[in-house]
């Protein structure tokens, strides 16, 4: 049972690659019109660099599903992805005025159903 829930959350995250790039994208360069700066480029490219580890990860275990031991890296590259993806929420809360505030809050919203 548990290795099939393993098995379900790591197609998910297979399948849902290119959608959390294109949702990391729209925050990026909403961050970016809220205010402009280096920083969003920067977060999107360590966000796409930990997509890629991550997709590689569950594309693994797919392949090898008896393989012990994966749980703590599952957990810990979600966590790490959350993590990441949240940061920019802070970036547009701190600089991006009322409206980055609003967004912020829309952002967590979202990374907490994802």
């Amino acid at each position: 049972m548990r290795d099939a829930i393993f098995i379900g959350i790591a197609r998910s995250r297979v399948k849902g690659f290119k959608t959390r790039l294109g949702l990391a994208a729209f925050l990026g360069g909403t961050a970016m019109l809220l205010h402009p700066s280096i920083w969003p480029l920067v977060w999107y490219s360590v966000y796409v660099v930990s997509q890629i580890i991550d997709n590689n990860l569950f594309k693994a275990a797919l392949k090898n599903p008896k393989k012990q031991g994966d749980e703590a890296k599952f957990i810990i590259a979600i966590a790490l992805s959350t993590l990441i993806f949240s940061a920019m929420s802070a970036y547009t809360w701190i600089f991006g005025g009322e409206e980055g505030r609003i967004f912020a809050v829309i952002s967590f919203c979202g990374a907490l159903l994802h």
